[in-house]
């Protein structure tokens, strides 16, 4: 369900963005979102502007909250996040749970009921008017923004790679082919055995994927990008491709760089590293 529809009704006079829709003269309730979505879930730093003293005063006396809502036709998600009293708020929103468009929008909702509300800048015809406001009604709804959710990007990781000792090659390099199903790499005996024992947990893995895949995905993008016609087909290629195409990319265009959309492709596993770091 989402308020902004002129057909919905109140039972109090509710602030909204266009004041030609609502009761108010003045007044103003907007709101500023930015969605990073490198990050899963996805983080939402909302930033907050209410013009109003009565409401303002309701909010500042924990009567009344602010809440974003978050709305989704396509797969029928629906929900309306509590936020502090602040003017900035930074919350996540679990990406897997919404496709296509997604609507946000905040309110301002009672949080007990509210005898002779009174608020000022109201059209005359109001005048004198109190209102006795329920638990939970509408008190300000804003601007609505829209964001696109595409496909949810398909998994590149360790399962196109092949991991292949080579003894004579240096301890602690590695090198990559193309030829095969998958993207063959081969290490030096040491870097072998730390990959080995790497692998068998998860934030083992996350070095992993962080060094050396990430390091040959590189490679394999920066070749196919003067190669590609020769890999159509096989398997690692095919993936790569469908992956790319999920994040809006062509792999047989030129408009995207390697290096951003190798750490893309793997979902930037460093930040885990750091983030566990800072632990």
């Amino acid at each position: 369900m989402r308020f902004s529809r002129q057909t919905a009704a109140y039972p109090c006079p509710v602030l909204k963005e266009d004041l030609r829709e609502c009761a108010y003269l003045n007044g103003k309730f907007a709101f500023t979102l930015d969605i990073d979505t490198s990050r899963s879930p996805n983080t939402l730093e909302i930033k907050s502007e209410l013009q109003q003293p009565e409401i303002e005063s309701l909010i500042k006396d924990r009567a009344a909250n602010l809440a974003l809502g978050v709305h989704c036709d396509k797969t029928y998600y629906y929900d309306l996040v509590d936020l502090s009293n602040k003017p900035r708020h930074s919350i996540t929103l679990d990406e897997q749970l919404v496709f296509g468009k997604v609507y946000f929008f905040l309110v301002v909702k009672a949080k007990r009921a509210i005898s002779n509300f009174s608020p000022s800048g109201l059209d005359a015809v109001f005048n004198g008017m109190r209102f006795d406001v329920r638990c939970g009604d509408l008190l300000a709804i804003s601007n609505e923004l829209v964001f696109n959710y595409g496909f949810p990007p398909l998994p590149v990781g360790e399962s196109i790679f092949e991991l292949v000792l080579q003894q004579d090659r240096d301890p602690s390099e590695f090198t990559v082919d193309l030829g095969k199903e998958k993207i063959e790499v081969a290490v030096g005996e040491r870097l072998n055995r730390l990959l080995q024992l790497n692998s068998v947990h998860s934030m083992g893995r996350k070095k992993n994927i962080s060094s050396v895949y990430l390091s040959a995905l590189v490679d394999v993008l920066y070749r196919i990008t003067e190669e590609r016609q020769q890999h159509e087909g096989k398997p690692w290629f095919e993936a790569i491709r469908a992956s790319m195409e999920s994040l809006g990319y062509d792999v047989m265009k030129d408009n995207w760089e390697p290096l951003t959309v190798s750490q893309q492709l793997l979902h930037h596993p460093y930040i885990a590293l750091f983030e566990d770091d800072s632990k």
